[in-house]
């Protein structure tokens, strides 16, 4: 009947066969045409983006014409020849101008790019520069230096293509940062340099602008992806560049070109501005650096980049400024080198260049140590490939969606596309004859899921802990390698994407990495390449062999690699290099840089036959005759299988409960052994004045202690006692450290009385100590027992502290509750209904109740934050590897997104910035070199300057109880006349801010500030990337099906469905918008590639955050903090109110908590008309959870630009001394 109808619809002429055909062909031809007009379309806007480029040459040579006539005797040779610091001197002096410095480059690169294409465009504002800089008094230390600039960074005016059509067009508004600090340092960026399509190329070719050559070999290639660079530097016109680095593109380039190039750790310089063909990827690190003819010059661009306007322009960058004596010491060196690193066999003259250097630093008197990179195979494939294409290269495929790809990338693009089967099957294939290449195929495949992806990030992380531990225990300064090389032939490097091994290392690791040319190819090295066979005998053996042939006389360099924020101890090891190669033997400039990528395979497959599935089934049945089974055994069969599940279930639960007991009964027998301890210290020193020693702050505990009149041992058995008694009442404690009588007996061996001598130290549970367990609350981790200090508590003992005790937390840290299975729910010491907070519950209740001086917890979502505000402390969370997390377990690693960070929870303020100082000393750095060595910065502490402070008394995504309001509302003035918007302090009040009389009145200023889109920041910022898998590792931890109580709830909602959750949440949308929000949000994400957008736009939300703030002119933010303490079982129900602290988190930004007064009876009669912002399930919770809480603790959070912990904690000084003076008028 359907059928007939459809024939009643339509004309009976379609039926006849010659229209059915017309339709067809008509349907192809229109998709041929579509293609056809949407590749002219590509055609016409690289043709327009060429003549672009023509026309900004045209005029770069007219201007330079122009100066040439008007100024003929200006000396170009002379100009051209100079070093840098030699040039740079002589424009300092004046005896040469800038003019004729920048006109001089302008004609030079011209000449240099009509022989090798390796300009892109005419930076026109380098003349308007040129006038700015006669203006300024002040001559920076780059001053009148021309300088070229990599495609994808961004100038103002200008577009930033990164070899690909759908940039063309976007020209920018604005300066990238590191533009941006060149031009305030003198320097005048000049020209853009041409780079390979989508950058993931270490040829440099692309459709647009086309092909590059090494101006020492026109058969060659320059290296890349900042080949533009290394071909124009090279080739003498310019003599700065600015490349980046994400496999070698800084080094390779350099390695084919002879120059020297340096690619730092990721985030010593600014990476603000730039464009990139992959975003959000944080598997591996890229970076920016500088390229240039010697490394004198690399060093005088880092020490110029590395200065005040860098860190006000991107405050994420730590604030190292560049160390002259390091790089200009003289000290003996210990190197370890290695000739090869096992994965791809270095050509003749690398091999060579390594050897010859190794022995001129021997003979100059460095000590020289064999060093093998671990598990490098491994590194390649399973750290660097499979991290960098974690998403299957979903993401770069998408790349070249709108556009034609090279030539160049052709390989590699046929081999991205294929599906994850096919990759799988042909790695399964090639596995027996070429393992290598079916390793990197498989690799391809990228990581599948969210979990998979954090899983990666900690395997990367556990990698760089054991290659720093070797390093550490070679007693290594720095390591001497090879560099790929020489120079590839054209359309090799595409088909060679592994080769990168020498240089991605260093990527993985965010180690320091620099190249320096030390010998050119000669005819020996090309007789023995004639040999070369690889170690695999492979196809890519033998296609590297093919790249490097017809060499001689090509630059050979070799690469020099520091630990992490060590630059400058990188470029001085270059630097001896250097000087040792030319005092032997003047050697060939070069240099060009590279990247990854692989070839494309053919295969014939058979076909699955019939006849083998026929031959499976008939060896099937003569394994397992045929016969009729009686209904009444398959029902006893099911019966049994299904009591044997049960019985197996309460097995392994009967087991996990005995694990909880057995760890109960070791918790009890701890304390009593410590009660017996401190029992008998009071039979034998009868006199100690408790109350005394407890009621002193900690920073004349620790005066008392060096000084003498207090004894180490004194206060330790004071506070053991006093923790005692607040854990019978409270539960705070998991275990007592009884190492801590040996580490009390060290310190009083020691000569030198650190900062924290004698100081009674309790840590969080999950901080690593020696001999104890790390659970995170968890059944799971019973049993495995840590082996050695996490770097936080060697630095605390290092520096004459006690750790004493290790607190309790929740079941997997993810809660601000404090309770779980094994040791039960911590209570708070000022009301036994209420939470003490969490995660660092523990702490909270511990230091709260008297019971410690000194607490060290961690924060992810405000876990140190929120305790310090229910439990009335100080707290501090700095900004994310300030503070060494080696040593640090958590349930589920690898999510860097958002960062946890350690920090010091006291009773006040000056407590946090002792403690900051004792930790941020030379033994953290050097025990945990990833910490950048930023010392406490105590003229920052201690400052008087008036701050302009941002305040705000609610995000609008979960408005606060009325206390927590008022006192914002309190602190920043309103009733106290401490602050007024635009208004003086009282001058009487402002000498009594800080413990150095202030000389003049502050001048605090407050503005109004609205943090914006918190709502998008909890959802699809916090939750997401907590939640990215749906909660599947979370709840994985959960060994056994033993959940808190507390916990159910979470548990519970991340059980569901993916499909549920989105189900759900439509529903809930019309009703209540904020629950179907976090219903979504616990969805998680569906791809990595999706992961990989999250990440960005995280960076994108703090640029946005970072450009108001500054537009502001802010210096720190007064805001709320979740409060009063809630009643216990509460915190598991609403994860989302966490909004106030959580958001720096997401920002990484230095927060910190200071008590400020006490809930009244008028807030809790407020707290009745509560009614929040969505009259929500949500919002009736909180009522809740906060009634009854008459005197306990009210705070503020105090918030800083990332690496301003001091600043922060002069704030937070400042707020807890008015609202002392309040509480004592």
């Amino acid at each position: 009947m359907t059928q007939e109808r459809l024939w009643q619809v339509l004309d009976p002429s379609w039926a006849d066969p010659r229209t059915l055909s017309a339709l067809l062909c008509g349907s192809a031809a229109a998709v041929v045409l579509l293609k056809w007009l949407g590749r002219r379309q590509i055609q016409q806007k690289m043709e327009e983006a060429r003549r672009t480029r023509d026309l900004a040459l045209e005029r770069m040579e007219k201007a330079a014409r122009r100066f040439k006539q008007e100024n003929p005797g200006t000396q170009t040779a002379h100009i051209l020849s100079l070093t840098m610091v030699e040039l740079a001197e002589k424009l300092k002096e004046g005896s040469l101008s800038p003019e004729s410095v920048l006109y001089s480059y302008m004609g030079k690169a011209l000449e240099v790019t009509r022989e090798v294409n390796c300009v892109v465009d005419f930076i026109h504002g380098c003349e308007d520069q040129l006038q700015k800089l006669k203006k300024q008094k002040e001559k920076g230390l780059l001053y009148g230096i021309p300088v070229s600039i990599k495609d994808h960074i961004n100038c103002k005016g200008h577009v930033s293509s990164g070899g690909m059509v759908k940039f063309l067009g976007q020209v920018k508004e604005e300066d990238s940062v590191v533009v941006q600090v060149l031009k305030s340092q003198g320097a005048i960026p000049f020209v853009k340099t041409n780079i390979p399509q989508t950058m993931i190329n270490y040829d440099c070719s692309n459709l647009i602008f086309g092909q590059t050559l090494n101006p020492l070999n026109h058969q060659k290639s320059p290296g890349g992806s900042s080949g533009g660079e290394g071909a124009l530097i090279a080739g003498g016109g310019s003599i700065l560049g600015i490349g980046s680095d994400v496999a070698g593109s800084i080094r390779l380039p350099s390695s084919f070109c002879g120059l020297c190039g340096l690619k730092p750790t990721g985030n010593r310089i600014s990476k603000l501005g730039v464009v990139s063909s992959i975003t959000g990827m944080k598997s591996v690190t890229g970076m920016l650096g500088p390229m240039a003819r010697d490394v004198d010059s690399l060093a005088l661009c880092m020490k110029a980049l590395l200065c005040e306007e860098m860190f006000r322009l991107d405050p994420t960058l730590p604030p190292l400024p560049f160390d002259e004596e390091v790089y200009t010491s003289s000290k003996p060196l210990r190197i370890g080198y290695y000739e090869g690193d096992g994965y791809f066999q270095p050509s003749p003259s690398m091999k060579r260049a390594v050897q010859q250097t190794r022995k001129l630093l021997q003979d100059a008197g460095h000590t020289l140590v064999p060093f093998a990179p671990p598990k490098i195979d491994y590194v390649v494939d399973e750290l660097f490939t499979r991290g960098i294409f974690s998403d299957g290269a979903a993401h770069m495929v998408d790349c070249f969606k709108g556009d034609i790809v090279d030539p160049n990338l052709k390989s590699q693009y046929n081999t991205y596309r294929l599906p994850a089967l096919l990759k799988k099957i042909l790695a399964i294939i090639l596995k027996p004859f070429y393992p290598r290449i079916a390793r990197d195929l498989s690799a391809l495949c990228g990581v599948g899921s969210a979990k998979n992806l954090w899983d990666q990030h900690g395997a990367v992380e556990i990698y760089r802990t054991e290659f720093i531990a070797k390093w550490r225990k070679l007693r290594l300064d720095v390591i001497l390698c090879p560099a790929l090389g020489p120079a590839f032939n054209h359309g090799y490097a595409g088909k060679l994407f592994a080769a990168t091994s020498y240089t991605n290392l260093y990527n993985v690791l965010n180690f320091p990495a620099g190249v320096v040319p030390v010998s050119t190819v000669t005819r020996a090295d090309e007789e023995e390449l004639k040999h070369y066979r690889g170690h695999y005998g492979d196809p890519w053996d033998q296609r590297l062999k093919e790249a490097v042939e017809g060499a001689v006389g090509l630059p050979v360099a070799v690469q020099c690699v520091a630990l992490p924020w060590q630059e400058e101890l990188c470029l001085r090891f270059m630097k001896e290099v250097e000087m040792l190669v030319h005092d032997t033997k003047r050697n060939v400039w070069g240099g060009k840089e590279g990247l990854l990528l692989l070839p494309w395979f053919s295969f014939s497959l058979h076909p699955w036959r019939p006849e083998d599935h026929m031959m499976i089934q008939q060896q099937l049945r003569q394994l397992l005759p045929e016969r009729e089974v009686e209904p009444s055994a398959a029902l006893t069969l099911l019966c049994g299988s299904a009591a044997a599940v049960v019985v197996w279930k309460w097995l392994g639960k009967r087991q996990v409960q005995k694990r909880m007991e057995e760890a109960r009964r070791t918790r009890d027998e701890g304390v009593k052994k410590m009660a017996k301890a401190v029992q008998q210290f009071r039979e034998q020193v009868p006199s100690v004045q408790t109350d005394a020693i407890l009621s002193l702050p900690l920073l004349e505990l620790a005066e008392r202690l060096r000084e003498g009149s207090l004894s180490p041992r004194a206060v330790l058995y004071t506070y053991l006692e006093k923790a005692l008694e607040v854990t019978q009442q409270t539960n705070c404690l998991r275990h007592f450290i009884p190492e801590c009588e040996e580490q009390l007996q060290a310190i009083q061996r020691q000569r030198e009385k650190g900062l924290l001598y004698g100081i009674p130290v309790s840590i969080k549970e999950h901080i690593g100590h020696k001999g104890h367990l790390s659970t995170c609350g968890l059944v799971q981790c019973l049993g495995t027992v840590v082996q050695e200090d996490s770097v936080l508590v060697k630095v605390l003992k290092r520096q004459g502290a006690i750790p004493f005790a290790m607190t309790n937390v929740p079941q997997s840290l993810f809660n601000y509750d404090c309770s779980n299975p094994i040791f039960g729910q911590t209570l708070n010491p000022f009301n036994h209904q209420k939470s003490p907070g969490g995660s660092s519950g523990g702490e909270g209740a511990l230091v709260a109740g008297g019971g410690s001086i000194l607490g060290i917890g961690s924060d992810i979502g405000g876990s140190i934050r929120l305790p310090s505000s229910f439990c009335g402390l100080c707290g501090l969370k700095p900004t994310a590897k300030r503070l060494s997390l080696s040593g640090v377990s958590g349930p589920v690693s690898g999510i860097l997104a958002v960062p946890c960070a350690l920090g010091p929870m006291a009773r006040d303020v000056d407590s946090l910035a002792l403690c900051m100082k004792a930790l941020l000393c030379q033994e953290m750095f050097q025990l945990d070199p990833t910490v950048p060595p930023i010392p406490f910065d105590e003229e920052a502490y201690s400052s008087s300057a008036p701050l302009r402070i941002g305040y705000y008394d609610t995000d609008d995504y979960f408005p606060l109880p009325p206390c927590m309001r008022r006192a914002v509302r309190e602190t920043r003035g309103g009733s106290t006349g401490s602050w007024a918007p635009g208004e003086h302090n009282h001058p009487t009040r402002c000498p009594q801010l800080y413990s150095s009389p202030l000389k003049s009145p502050c001048r605090n200023q407050l503005v109004p500030f609205s943090p914006p889109r918190v709502h998008y920041v909890m959802t699809e910022l916090f939750l997401k990337t907590f939640f990215a898998d749906g909660g599947r590792a979370w709840l994985d931890v959960f060994t056994g099906g033993i959940v808190d109580p507390s916990l159910k709830s979470q548990v519970n909602c991340c059980k569901i469905p993916r499909l549920g959750k989105k189900l759900l949440a439509l529903i809930l949308k019309p009703l209540f918008p904020r629950l179907a929000d976090y219903l979504s949000a616990l969805a998680g994400v569906r791809s990595v590639k999706e992961m990989w957008n999250h990440h960005h736009e995280i960076e994108a939300y703090r640029t946005e955050f970072i450009a108001w703030w500054r537009e502001l002119q802010l210096d720190v933010v007064l805001c709320p903090v979740l409060g009063p303490a809630f009643t216990t079982g509460y915190p598991g129900k609403l994860l989302t109110a966490i909004s106030s602290t959580m958001l720096y988190n997401v920002l990484n930004f230095p927060a910190g908590v200071v008590p400020v007064s006490t809930v009244t009876e008028a807030d809790e009669e407020e707290l009745k008309l509560y009614q929040g912002c969505c009259d929500d399930p949500w919002d009736r919770t909180l009522k809740q959870a906060v009634a009854g809480a008459v005197g306990l603790p009210v705070a503020v959070q105090c918030v800083a630009l990332p690496w301003q912990e001091e600043l922060c904690l002069r704030f937070m000084k400042e707020v807890e001394t008015l609202s002392r003076e309040k509480r004592a008028a």
